[in-house]
């Protein structure tokens, strides 16, 4: 799970997105050129409004995408800066679906998981994890939150810690062993927010 990009589906949306005017060229494919030439040669195009969702959020959305019996649905909440998505459960030995960890994708262009604020499931067996606790703004697993090193929390208390992420947009983290918690927020006064 070090890279969030290291999957296909990743690959054939950057060598999609690269026929847009305004994209910055050079996307890592992370060794999987293959897929992106696939991608590339492929006539299908992810739709208009898709493409306009990932550049511009509008005040934000909450999106639930269900794929039928016995799988998954993929989660997502975003707001103008970020996407909040949720890591999927998996459905039994037979599945095909991994569960992955639900991340906190910033406008900072990270590209490891290490850099991301994401919560994973109880213990390392990711056949046992239900990652699918994404809401508004909100996401909540059964395991604690990892916060990128370079974070420091602007005011805490005994349960909560408060991260700046831009100017009226703060993180706030509820982290223990069986429990994490990531809220987005927004404010002009931390302070105020830790105690609410």
């Amino acid at each position: 799970f070090s890279e969030l990009t290291n999957d296909y589906h990743s690959v054939f949306m950057k060598s999609w997105m690269a026929y847009l005017p305004n994209l910055a060229p050079g996307h890592n494919v992370n060794g999987s050129d293959v897929h992106a030439i696939i991608g590339s040669c492929m006539p299908y195009r992810p739709a208009d409004k898709v493409v306009e969702l990932l550049s511009d959020k509008g005040d934000g959305y909450f999106i639930k995408i269900g794929h039928g019996d016995k799988t998954c649905p993929e989660i997502y909440s975003a707001g103008k800066k970020y996407v909040l998505s949720a890591g999927g459960a998996n459905r039994g030995k037979a599945s095909d679906i991994v569960a992955r960890p639900i991340v906190l994708f910033l406008d900072d262009h990270t590209e490891s998981l290490s850099q991301s604020f994401h919560l994973s499931g109880p213990g390392s067996d990711f056949m046992k994890w239900n990652n699918m606790g994404v809401y508004q703004n909100f996401a909540c697993a059964a395991g604690p939150v990892s916060v990128p090193a370079e974070y420091k929390p602007m005011v805490e208390n005994e349960n909560w810690k408060i991260f700046s992420y831009q100017s009226n947009i703060f993180i706030a983290v509820y982290s223990s062993g069986h429990c994490g918690i990531i809220c987005l927020l927004t404010g002009n006064d931390p302070k105020q927010l830790l105690k609410k």
